[in-house]
């Protein structure tokens, strides 16, 4: 919310029931020295889910399939970097605020999340679900297509084969092998609806 100066107002989420689509700021990345910016896209009793609006990092989902992954995503390289580097953009009273799904305090959507939270159609593009890379800890030469949108991972993966689910830059949901180095990752998290946030207002 902006007040008359044009700053940022902190306002209570539960007094703001009509909240999906809106941005709010959590979280700090102190290499860009900017504040990361979410979105809200669902809301369940005490607790909202925030999707990253950017992708935020190239990360391979893993370096290489081993016969012994049944769950390729629990040991793979994107759950590694977000439980462990990328947890450090919070601060101490920040990480009390979020609420673990499961195991873990934050984590990548998956097809099934994207069919229960948003309006997907596989035959076609969803505008919806494109996103643009932005942070400094990008590797040079990260592909976006002509509009700077690039592609991201999903949960989703085939245990028996090297390959996991992506949203590609035009927003369509596919595939590509789990050490391609042009997806990156657009991590979630629930936050408790009872504390105090930055909304932002276009």
């Amino acid at each position: 919310m902006v007040n008359k100066n044009n700053e940022l107002e902190e306002v209570k989420l539960k007094d703001n029931l009509n909240l999906i689509g809106t941005e709010i700021k959590f979280g700090y990345d102190s290499k860009s020295e900017k504040e990361l910016v979410w979105k809200i896209i669902a809301l369940e009793k005490d607790k909202v889910l925030l999707w990253s609006k950017y992708i935020i990092k190239d990360v391979v989902y893993s370096k290489e399939l081993k016969k012994e992954d049944i769950n390729l995503y629990y040991n793979s390289e994107i759950r590694k970097y977000l439980l462990n580097d990328f947890l450090s953009y919070f601060s101490k009273a920040e990480l009390s605020q979020i609420e673990s799904n499961g195991k873990d305090m934050v984590y990548i959507l998956s097809n099934d999340d994207l069919n229960r939270y948003m309006s997907i159609d596989y035959q076609k593009e969803n505008v919806e679900l494109r996103a643009r890379p932005s942070s400094p800890l990008f590797t040079k030469g990260f592909e976006t297509n002509e509009s700077g949108y690039g592609k991201y991972w999903l949960k989703n993966n085939d245990s028996k084969h090297d390959y996991a689910s992506i949203v590609d830059s035009f927003g369509n949901i596919t595939r590509a092998k789990i050490n391609n180095t042009n997806v990156g990752v657009r991590p979630a998290i629930w936050i408790h609806l009872d504390k105090r946030f930055k909304l932002i207002e276009e």
